[in-house]
């Protein structure tokens, strides 16, 4: 008897968790046998269930948590019945909850991102070094190449027999015409003459000019002196106090420049890889 009263004064002193019109959050309930979307609401009635217990839960429960349950009015309209507070929230504390778990994933997504743009910058700065690595093979191979040729042109210039110069005596002081066979020595004089000079295409006075500040005045880094980043070439142009007249008169001087690379490219004397000029 003792007991029993003891235990009644406890559960008396239990309260409702939820007002009547108080606005609340109820969870969904989808499991098998059960189809409740909860949503936002607010209270309707409260059941003191410790009085007047209104038997087994139809909402999902297996059994009560509180003495309570409460009716639901969704703002949405319908309403349920004897809802246990297991899946209610205050609708303040819901949205609390709410945005604190949204800056969560805010931060979470934007943490991904920066990783992503991380990753992706790794990504292209080791493809970039791949094609550096490859441009430097090639750049060595085309040295090499460059060399060996000068080397064999010499060789075959020095292995020809030269021809002994003829002495031409004047009889009178009038000019003899050059014979036939004069012209043909002065031929290949200057075909020998040719063959020394490196294999480039005919230079016009602009790229020559453009040559001369390709190799001899634009700064370089000291440490890779045979690379030259293109926006510091177009910098140099740019402020180039005296350019050639159809440079000077140009309003996209960079398509001049790109125009003029690509021809020292054709004579294999640059390469041009990811805005970087390497000079052969």
């Amino acid at each position: 008897k003792f007991q029993k009263k003891k235990s009644n004064s406890m559960s008396s002193e239990e309260v409702a968790k939820f007002k009547v019109k108080e606005l609340v959050e109820v969870s969904a309930r989808t499991h098998p046998g059960f189809n409740f979307l909860g949503g936002t609401g607010r209270i309707s009635k409260v059941h003191d269930e410790r009085i007047d217990d209104g038997g087994p839960m139809k909402d999902g429960s297996s059994v009560r948590t509180t003495g309570y349950t409460y009716d639901i009015r969704y703002v949405i309209g319908g309403s349920e019945k004897r809802v246990d507070a297991q899946y209610i929230r205050s609708k303040v504390l819901a949205t609390r909850q709410e945005l604190g778990e949204a800056r969560q994933e805010e931060v979470q997504r934007k943490k991904a991102e920066r990783e992503a743009i991380e990753a992706e910058k790794r990504k292209q700065e080791a493809e970039r070094l791949e094609r550096k690595r490859r441009a430097r093979q090639q750049l060595d191979k085309l040295r090499a190449a460059k060399k060996k040729k000068r080397q064999d042109t010499n060789k075959s210039i020095q292995s020809k027999p030269k021809r002994p110069k003829k002495q031409i005596q004047s009889t009178t002081s009038r000019e003899e015409e050059p014979s036939a066979e004069n012209i043909q020595e002065k031929i290949e004089e200057k075909e020998e003459e040719e063959e020394l000079e490196d294999e480039s295409l005919p230079i016009s006075p602009e790229l020559n000019w453009f040559q001369d500040i390709l190799v001899h005045k634009v700064p370089r880094d000291p440490t890779a002196n045979d690379e030259i980043d293109l926006d510091t070439l177009l910098t140099f142009i740019n402020q180039e106090a005296n350019p050639p007249q159809p440079i000077a008169q140009a309003t996209d001087r960079k398509a001049i420049v790109i125009d003029f690379l690509k021809q020292l490219e054709a004579s294999n004397s640059v390469m041009l890889i990811d805005q970087t000029i390497f000079i052969v």
